[in-house]
Formats: structure tokens, C-alpha cells, sequence
């Protein structure tokens, strides 16, 4: 019996040290709003979720309705609010157009673009992008077309 018992106590932390802590915050995500721009019509939701629990690597999700089936869409974050404006700062993947009313853009974040060539990529963590001075463009046929949609997110997000 008494074998039994020192086994029961050996063996039940074990078991109770793999269970998930409810404080456990990983997998952790904030939503933000994109609203039309120019009666576009275009409008969604961009979510910022932690990908990867050890590295709180963080991915962007992009959900938008209202766009136009034969058109590309291409959303990226910039640095600074709407109204400052400013430069690239994460260069997502483009809004899938697979002719159903939800269209969808799903970038991991392994960090920053780099702003020379020769600058390696600076990483960035989930908890950095949730903070970050920075909006997010979405604009019609890449680059250069005119932005039907946006948001504010990090500390611009109201």
C-alpha cells in the first residue's frame, strides 16, 4: 500500500503539470475593423492572433466582403496611423478571390520588411504587432491602385 501511495504522488503532478493553466494566454487575438474608403463598398475585419505559442510569433488574418470578383486586392501594413500615413512595414499576402462572399488574406509574421536590401527582416511578436503604431491599406490591383479599404490598428485603433 504504501508503494501504491508513493507511485499516486509521484506519478498525479506529472499529470496535472500538463494540464493548461486557464491563465494561460497563448493563442492569444484582437480584432480590428476595416471600414470602406470612397464608397468602395469593401469592409471586413483584420485579426491579429498569436501563431506560435514558444516564439508568440503572431499571423495577420484579413476577412473582407463587397470586392469585385475579377479584381486583386493587396493589403499591407504601414507604419503610423491613417491620417500620418508612412511607409511598409509588414508586406502581406493577397486577398484570396475565391468567388465566395467572404474573401480572406492570411500572412505568419516572421517580422518588420527590411528597409534596404542588405537590412535583414527585424522581428516583430504577437505582443509587438497588438501594440504597433501602425494601419493597415487595402488597395485595388496591387501597389500602386487606389485603397478601398483600411483600418488602424495597435495603439491608433480606437
Amino acid at each position: 500500500m504504501r508503494k501504491l501511495l508513493l507511485m499516486l504522488l509521484t506519478v498525479i503532478p506529472l499529470f496535472t503539470a500538463c494540464d493548461k493553466n486557464d491563465d494561460d494566454d497563448s493563442f492569444r487575438n484582437k480584432q480590428y475593423t476595416i471600414t470602406e474608403v470612397d464608397n468602395s463598398g469593401i469592409s471586413g475585419v483584420v485579426m491579429i492572433r498569436e501563431y506560435h505559442e514558444a516564439t508568440r510569433r503572431g499571423a495577420i488574418t484579413i476577412s473582407i466582403e463587397g470586392i469585385q470578383d475579377d479584381s486583386s486586392y493587396l493589403p499591407n501594413l504601414y507604419y503610423n496611423s491613417l491620417i500620418e500615413g508612412g511607409e511598409i512595414a509588414i508586406s502581406l499576402e493577397e486577398i484570396s478571390n475565391d468567388f465566395s462572399n467572404i474573401h480572406v488574406s492570411n500572412t505568419i509574421i516572421y517580422g518588420l520588411d527590411p528597409n534596404e536590401e542588405s537590412n535583414p527582416t527585424f522581428p516583430i511578436s504577437y505582443d509587438e504587432l497588438i501594440t504597433f503604431d501602425g494601419h493597415i491599406l487595402i488597395r485595388l490591383n496591387g501597389i500602386d491602385g487606389p485603397v478601398v479599404a483600411a483600418a488602424n490598428i495597435g495603439s491608433n485603433a480606437n
